[in-house]
């Protein structure tokens, strides 16, 4: 037992010499399969071939229970083997030796462990021999993958020595039962990892860097930058356009006491005339109106290129017929006044609406005045004062083309309720 003990021995330390003098004993600390770190369990079926004569070869099992951690492992387990009618019983313990970096899967192996022999053939089939015994080997994992599990095929070849040890008790009756017993073992089966592999993180790529570009120049800071504003140095606070340009002012009626302006007016733009009234019942305008109306020419000279409508409004005192006489007749004595005092009668037409727009209640007396107004709406632009036909609604009047020299006269108005309406033209003078 002693010579089996010292043979076991310098067989472990001629492998590991091999190993460290011929292979590299290192492996990847990084690598996290449990495969290859962590505990396992490895069933595999054996075929074992037995030197003595009397025992013929046969199949068997073996089943192991162990750890692998960086190049080496260790395993505890029990075999099994029928030698047609002879059985072997026993455990070994294993010392697995991952030699090489680059091959991970191939191991060497060395053991030691104890057998016991049933019904050997002999003097007495019933005794029971017992051995202990050494083995050593090589061997292969074969990775496989199921899902998130990593598991191998697991094949080897050993080769056992084994010697039998016998009581003093039993030496007359197993003399025929040999000394030593040497058997070639072939293992193949599964190497099953106890963990599952974590899931390897996400991989973070760095971010890439961008450098923001700088933003163009707005030196006048009216939001349109430099490249292209086509108005620089606007004052700060100044409303502009896609360009940079001021936007004109918005056309809305003048409030009292303002003067008209035109600029921001474009076609269906309306605004009111307020303080452009006349004479109870009658087409006549009031000194203030006059005054009104002047600044009004102004401002359509200053926009020369426009095309307007002058609507004439009453209260719905009176009946319709009336009313609608009489806003005409106001619409045109407007239309006569500005056309005598320098604005193109190509540019207007005149009509009456009488009291069907009103734009307050009608029954209250501050409603009525709101209702009693004149309103010039803008129906068109052109880049010349040419004559233009400009379409009105029903009932317009338009105003005669102003013959060479001289200023456009009005058309009289149509008789009114009142007997004593005078002709809106007489209460006029003549341009000059």
């Amino acid at each position: 037992m002693k010579s089996l003990t010292v043979r076991s021995t310098l067989l472990a330390v001629s492998l590991s010499a091999a190993a460290s003098g011929s292979f590299a004993a290192e492996t990847d600390g990084a690598e996290s399969s449990p495969l290859l770190h962590g505990g396992y369990v490895s069933p595999m079926a054996s075929y074992v071939i037995s030197d003595k004569s009397e025992l013929s070869a046969g199949f068997g099992g073996v089943l192991m229970l162990g750890f692998r951690k960086e190049f080496y492992a260790m395993e505890v387990g029990g075999v099994y083997a029928d030698l047609e009618g002879t059985k072997q019983l026993g455990f070994t313990v294993n010392g697995l030796l991952f030699p090489l970096k680059s091959l991970p899967s191939l191991f060497l192996t060395v053991g030691a462990g104890g057998l016991e022999y049933s019904n050997y053939p002999g003097r007495d089939s019933d005794v029971h021999s017992h051995t202990v015994n050494g083995n050593a080997g090589v061997g292969y994992l074969l990775p496989l993958k199921i899902g998130a599990y990593d598991f191998a095929l697991r094949a080897e070849a050993r080769y056992r020595i084994s010697q039998r040890y016998r009581h003093q008790k039993d030496a007359d009756i197993d003399y025929d039962i040999p000394r030593r017993f040497n058997d070639t073992l072939i293992n193949v089966g599964l190497q099953l990892p106890l963990g599952i592999k974590a899931a390897e993180p996400a991989e973070v790529k760095a971010p890439v860097a961008v450098v923001p570009l700088a933003p163009p120049a707005d030196s006048d800071g009216d939001g349109v930058t430099d490249d292209k504003d086509q108005c620089p140095n606007t004052p700060p606070g100044t409303q502009v356009n896609e360009v940079g340009c001021p936007l004109p002012p918005p056309c809305k009626t003048p409030e009292p006491g303002q003067k008209a302006d035109l600029s921001g007016c474009a076609a269906g733009d309306t605004i009111v005339l307020r303080g452009v009234n006349f004479d109870f019942d009658r087409a006549t305008l009031t000194l203030n109106a006059k005054t009104i109306l002047d600044d009004v020419v102004a401002a359509l000279q200053a926009a020369p290129g426009i095309q307007f409508e002058i609507g004439g409004h009453t209260d719905s005192k009176g009946s319709d017929s009336y009313n609608q006489k009489l806003s005409e007749e106001r619409a045109r004595a407007v239309m006569q006044y500005l056309a005598e005092h320098g604005v193109e009668a190509s540019r207007m037409s005149a009509v009456g609406y009488g009291e069907s727009q009103p734009i307050a209640d009608n029954d209250t007396d501050e409603g009525r005045e709101l209702n009693r107004r004149v309103e010039l709406k803008i129906t068109g632009s052109t880049g010349s004062t040419a004559v233009t036909p400009v379409p009105t609604a029903d009932g317009a009047i338009e105003a005669p083309a102003p013959s060479a020299g001289a200023a456009p006269e009005a058309s009289a108005p149509e008789a009114a309720r009142d007997p004593e309406i005078p002709d809106p033209s007489s209460e006029v003078p003549a341009a000059q």
